[in-house]
């Protein structure tokens, strides 16, 4: 029986990360999923990646009606590893179809009563799973498998960073980090053990930060002590054989991202593997894009400060395909 840490009522389990978006739900087919076309592009909805019967084991597909051999991106949902849910994603994944390559945004099971209560490794299970699918049936979807690229954001970037460094997760279903052709993580959080020590932080955070990261760790963890958060550290797990990455960060982030994403890009980058860091500042935001972030953030109170965290997957729109940081996101996808 797996059991949590407590550090008190006065914490609320309150998101790491994650964006509660107000996306087109599209579908709620059967396992095998539904589908439609628009404008040219196709939309398969809730497809079990598992024949397990469980809910939260299902993608949707956005894509290409035609041809083969389009680029792939595996997105993972945000969400302290507790909430978020792929339907809120539909304006992000047709906006990066446009472009030519073919979507798969995921669910998996979550670190809550109602979705799985799912405890470390199970989120990072699951995503590997999703990447097996993916990898074994893209291909009906005019997807190349052999160019997967992951892409997450929160606890979903901390989840594909931790299948491309640590390979156990792939190994345990047949696949492995060279089956990845790139990351992109933003806004992750990669050297768990750093959030939450105190008083000498290396984030510089104050203790109420520390306190809150204990709280949701030891929610996604059953514990913040260093002998579990640790190896599910994709910092810990840096090494020759990972694909190239793509870290994304934010002006007006959770306390302590953008330093983690700066030592995480100075450790692949001391041991000279491919890695990109890229940071967006309030300028890169339109006034629409930033103002719908200020509405989400204002109805998570604990969150209302933090707008970027935000901002930064409301900016990947159709409205601003060709701004930062989706042109980001294709330079590095097209480059490999």
């Amino acid at each position: 029986m797996k059991q949590k840490q407590t550090i008190g009522s006065s914490l609320f389990w309150w998101v790491l990360g994650g964006v509660l978006l107000m996306g087109v739900v599209i579908g709620c087919g059967s396992d095998g999923g539904s589908g439609e076309s628009v404008e040219g592009s196709q939309i398969v909805s809730d497809i079990s990646y598992v024949d397990d019967g469980v809910d939260r084991h299902r993608l949707d597909i956005y894509g290409p009606l035609e041809g083969d051999g389009a680029k792939v991106l595996l997105f993972v949902p945000g969400g302290a590893w507790r909430q978020g849910d792929k339907d809120h994603y539909a304006e992000m994944a047709t906006a990066l179809s446009s472009h030519g390559f073919v979507v798969a945004v995921i669910n998996y099971r979550l670190s809550n009563d109602m979705d799985g209560m799912a405890i470390h490794p199970d989120h990072v299970n699951d995503v590997a799973m999703a990447f097996k699918w993916v990898v074994e049936n893209i291909s009906s979807y005019h997807g190349d498998p052999a160019s997967v690229f992951l892409f997450g954001q929160s606890a979903g970037a901390h989840l594909v960073a931790l299948l491309a460094t640590d390979e156990t997760y792939l190994k345990a279903v047949g696949y492995g980090v060279s089956n990845i052709r790139g990351v992109i993580a933003m806004s992750g959080a990669f050297a768990l053990s750093d959030f939450v020590s105190y008083p000498a932080n290396p984030l510089d955070l104050e203790l109420d930060d520390t306190l809150l990261y204990k709280a949701i760790f030891a929610n996604a963890f059953g514990s913040w002590d260093e002998s579990v958060i640790g190896p599910a550290s994709p910092a810990r797990h840096v090494k020759a054989s990972q694909p190239p990455f793509l870290l994304i960060h934010t002006e007006y982030d959770m306390p302590g991202f953008v330093e983690d994403a700066t030592h995480f890009h100075d450790s692949i980058l001391s041991k000279a593997l491919s890695v990109e860091i890229r940071g967006l500042k309030r300028s890169d935001y339109s006034d629409e894009t930033w103002s719908k972030a200020t509405e989400l953030a204002a109805a998570e109170p604990l969150l209302a400060d933090y707008i970027g965290h935000y901002a930064e997957v409301v900016a990947i729109n159709n409205k601003e395909y060709d701004k930062v940081p989706t042109t980001w996101i294709v330079d590095f996808v097209d480059g490999r």
